[in-house]
């Protein structure tokens, strides 16, 4: 199961297929919420053309642990209770993550970074997943999410990534706080490898390591700061 994390707009791809919110756009922000489903990111602007991907950005999130029936249902559920979009709220964002906890039954990774305006909470079960050159194992995570601040709290994990180059993370548990889009963790991590994720090169040695490009920031074993 991927998210597509950071961008304008978020949508949730189980199998081949993304499942998103449609039918709205910033110059009518209350329209009625409507269901898509498409085989590939391609989204038109005002005129009707293509607009193409843009900056377009995957994540595994975790594993779908149900049926499409019951995805199916979901979606006709959620419309009829959540008829109208809004950008503080009822957003893209906030179906994307109510989707991955049902669908991965609240076992899913770190969701990505919201926008500003995005508030929800969510907190996960043990989980364990690997597709695709990556994997991750955690023992759970909450987080909570208002206008402009934030706080999560985070389990025991472990994970790897050879994809774009090779990462070996483990993490016997943090705490965070986040403003914006500023993000900062205390807790005790040895991440090791070097990767380019995310439109970034992150270099990391036990624990100590820096990330440049998109976005930056620095860590060490004890305390490490984000701008994602």
């Amino acid at each position: 199961m991927n998210a597509l994390p950071k961008v304008d707009h978020w949508a949730v791809m189980i199998g081949q297929v993304y499942i998103e919110v449609g039918g709205t756009n910033k110059r009518h922000p209350n329209t009625r919420i409507r269901m898509a489903q498409t085989a590939m990111r391609d989204e038109k602007g005002i005129d009707g053309a293509a607009k193409g991907l843009g900056r377009c950005f995957e994540e595994i999130v975790g594993v779908n642990d149900v049926s499409a029936a019951a995805i199916f249902q979901f979606c006709q559920d959620y419309v009829r209770k959540t008829p109208r979009y809004k950008f503080h709220s009822t957003n893209c964002q906030k179906f994307a993550i109510e989707l991955i906890k049902f669908a991965t039954r609240n076992r899913h990774s770190r969701l990505p970074p919201v926008c500003g305006s995005t508030v929800y909470t969510y907190a996960t079960r043990p989980s364990a997943h690997a597709r695709e050159g990556e994997g991750k194992a955690s023992v759970g995570r909450c987080e909570a999410r208002g206008a402009y601040v934030g706080v999560q709290a985070d389990g025991p994990e472990a994970s790897f990534s050879v994809k774009n180059g090779a990462v070996l993370d483990a993490k016997a548990g943090s705490a965070g706080l986040q403003v914006l889009n500023a993000q900062v963790e205390v807790g005790l991590q040895l991440r090791t490898g070097i990767a380019m994720r995310n439109g970034s090169v992150e270099l990391n040695l036990l624990g100590f390591g820096i990330k440049l490009g998109r976005n930056f920031g620095v860590s060490t074993p004890f305390l490490w700061v984000d701008t994602e």
